[in-house]
């Protein structure tokens, strides 16, 4: 007896999967676009519903009195003295300039025709350190420099008939302008001082220009550091001290006020992109998941090659009763390539084909009886069509249900020259056809072939 595989022993081929899968392409978008609509929906009510039940349990917090709390009070007043001097910290001119790379300009004045020398240099010394050349120099700069900066960067010095006066920048262009500013005003000084203080004569004696480390700046910028340091604790624990609704008053510089207006949220808000496209993955994962598991799963016959696996039976002809005149192209496309199979003609045309070549078959083996069967609990329009059409050919036809349950169609089959199954993909069960072809090779039944409705 020839050995028959069943349906546990079925070969699966990839590519059979993957075009049965295609065949329900409409069905996967539409699982795919709902499980999106769903994802979506679910995680913005989700999310909207927390934030509403955050809102309504949230404590109320009474800024007004808060306002009046000393601790509160004076933690403002911490921080706006640390907001202040983080500013002039990250923006002092000093402290950004390369301590070992500092322009130097040093101007040394001669002074004479005075008995009253010292004086003189005390005065010039004096008002070379005072607001008037300070003020001068940051009008000229556009306020690049604060005062404080100008302690470091202008000093002078004095020794017998000799002014010097050094100037610090970050590089010689600023020095420049640092020092012509000093000279016009020193110029200008001289004419005042000739008529209050005394007699004199003043000119430039020398002006040198250096690139170098400077201790002075060095020791500025370090200390600087270490006052920021100690102003980023007392800040910090200042406000480690306070309660959270406390933190908030004072980062927002006290500029909170109570909220008496009613809160709305709109769902709309809360629509991800992100949960569509999480649901849309899922939605196509379990579609194509599901159709390929009814394919591989499937006790039905699935396609042509199911009838090619069984033995030597034959594959005497298919037809399809699918009405093709509605289908889209890839519909038709995917329909060929998952079922082997692609009729254009009408199923009559299909059923006369069939019918010929049967016709021919018989006459080449010389079989003038056949016995039309189907494992189907139900046939279909196509068999007594195809019984009519080979009548029309001359042949004896006798026509039955299944010979596994039907003794009258068992006795029909061993009476007759041969035998045709008619089956149809989809519906007709592959264990039984086997069991049908298992029963005509113990009753010495001749099996012709069979035909395909798809």
């Amino acid at each position: 007896m020839e050995s028959r595989y069943r349906d546990s022993d079925r070969q699966i081929y990839v590519n059979s999967v993957f075009w049965y899968i295609l065949l329900f392409w409409k069905r996967i978008i539409a699982v795919t676009v709902i499980m999106a609509v769903v994802v979506m929906g679910f995680g913005s009510v989700t999310a909207y519903l927390k934030e509403k039940k955050a809102i309504k349990d949230a404590p109320v917090v009474d800024y007004e009195a808060m306002a009046k709390d000393e601790t509160v009070i004076r933690a403002l007043s911490v921080k706006k003295q640390y907001d202040e001097f983080e500013k002039n910290y990250y923006n002092d001119y000093v402290n950004n300039i390369d301590s070992s790379n500092v322009s130097k300009v040093t101007i040394q004045y001669n002074i004479s025709g005075a008995s009253n020398i010292d004086d003189l240099m005390e005065n010039y010394k004096i008002f070379v350190a005072g607001e008037e050349v300070r003020k001068a120099i940051i009008e000229k700069t556009g306020d690049t420099f604060r005062e404080s900066d100008l302690d470091v960067l202008v000093s002078s010095s004095s020794g017998g008939n000799t002014l010097s006066v050094t100037i610090k920048a970050k590089d010689k262009e600023m020095c420049d302008t640092l020092a012509g500013c000093i000279k016009e005003k020193i110029a200008a000084r001289s004419e005042v001082m000739q008529g209050t203080v005394a007699k004199h004569d003043i000119k430039i004696n020398n002006e040198t220009y250096n690139v170098g480390f400077d201790q002075e700046i060095s020791n500025f910028q370090i200390s600087l550091k270490n006052t920021f340091s100690n102003e980023t604790d007392k800040y910090k624990t200042m406000i480690n001290k306070l309660t959270e609704d406390q933190k908030v008053y004072v980062n927002a510089d006290g500029n909170i006020t109570n909220n008496t207006e009613k809160v709305t949220l709109s769902i709309k808000s809360f629509i991800k992109t992100r949960n569509a496209v999480i649901g849309a993955v899922i939605g196509l994962f379990l579609a194509v998941v599901f159709f390929a598991l009814r394919f591989i799963l499937s006790k039905k016959l699935r396609n042509t090659d199911d009838i090619r696996n069984l033995g030597n039976m034959n594959l005497i002809g298919t037809v399809s009763d699918l009405d093709t005149r509605k289908m889209l192209a890839l519909d038709k496309a995917i329909y060929k390539k998952c079922y082997k199979v692609y009729k254009k003609e009408p199923l009559e045309k299909q059923i006369q084909y069939v019918a010929k070549n049967i016709y021919y078959l018989c006459k080449h083996k010389d079989i003038n009886s056949i016995f039309i069967t189907s494992s189907l609990s139900d046939n279909v329009k196509a068999f007594d069509m195809l019984a009519e059409s080979l009548k029309s050919n001359g042949l004896k036809i006798v026509s039955g249900k299944d010979i596994l349950t039907d003794v009258e169609s068992l006795e029909n089959a061993i009476n007759s020259e041969a035998v045709i199954f008619f089956e149809k993909i989809g519906r007709s069960d592959y264990n039984d056809l086997c069991d049908n072809l298992d029963l005509c090779e113990q009753q010495g039944i001749n099996v012709l072939g069979t035909v395909m409705i798809m």
